[in-house]
């Protein structure tokens, strides 16, 4: 997939802490994050605040370790982008935006935490991920008014 390693480790010690960042993101940030917007979002269909308030809770967890780690150095592995850190896109919308496809979520950080958002906001302008971002919207915007009958997400 990627011979060049121009999105991947190419060290042994850099594969095994690409890896523990993957399962970090897949263990950590995609549970917390997708049961926080299902429950938050308004697929649930009953609101219940001590779901939401404990997804938020682990949300702003998950933030304060990325936050920890991205106040000493520019990317999680090694010195570039890595997939690694992209895993970390989609879900990272819902604390920085834009994010849309849940009628309703709104969440706000209880940090700042300003490395995060940086390093997110370093991710979202690279033009592979605009382009794919571009793409989502546009998904999401025609499936929003096959659902909903308009186009607000």
């Amino acid at each position: 997939y990627d011979t060049e390693r121009k999105f991947s480790a190419a060290t042994n010690e850099e594969k095994v802490i690409q890896a523990q960042y993957l399962f970090f993101q897949a263990s950590g940030q995609g549970p917390y994050y997708g049961q926080y917007a299902w429950f938050a979002g308004g697929y649930h269909g009953e609101q219940l605040p001590t779901v939401t308030s404990r997804y938020e809770a682990e949300i702003n967890r998950v933030l304060s370790v990325l936050e920890d780690i991205l106040s000493k150095q520019e990317w999680l592995v090694g010195s570039k982008c890595t997939i690694a850190d992209l895993s970390f896109i989609m879900y990272n919308l819902i604390p920085f935006g834009p994010y849309t496809g849940a009628p309703g979520l709104k969440f706000t950080p209880s940090g700042e935490y300003p490395n995060v958002k940086a390093w997110h906001e370093r991710m979202v302008k690279m033009e592979p991920v605009k382009k794919v971002l571009d793409q989502r919207e546009a998904i999401v915007q025609e499936f929003m008014k096959k659902k909903f009958g308009g186009s607000e997400a």
